[in-house]
């Protein structure tokens, strides 16, 4: 993100619905790189949602 300007970060997020009552759940991994740190790639696990 430091080599793009603020106007060029976009986030798009998809919507989906679920036809079971309760049906889905959510987890997931960030992954990152700070620049000039040394430090190479590090993540960051995301918890499961609660059903929806």
């Amino acid at each position: 993100m430091n080599n793009y300007p603020e106007s060029a970060r976009l986030l798009i997020t998809p919507s989906h619905y679920s036809s079971v009552p309760a049906g889905w759940t959510a987890d997931g991994v960030v992954t990152y790189n700070v620049a000039n740190d040394g430090g190479g790639d590090k993540t960051w696990q995301l918890g499961g949602s609660p059903s929806i």
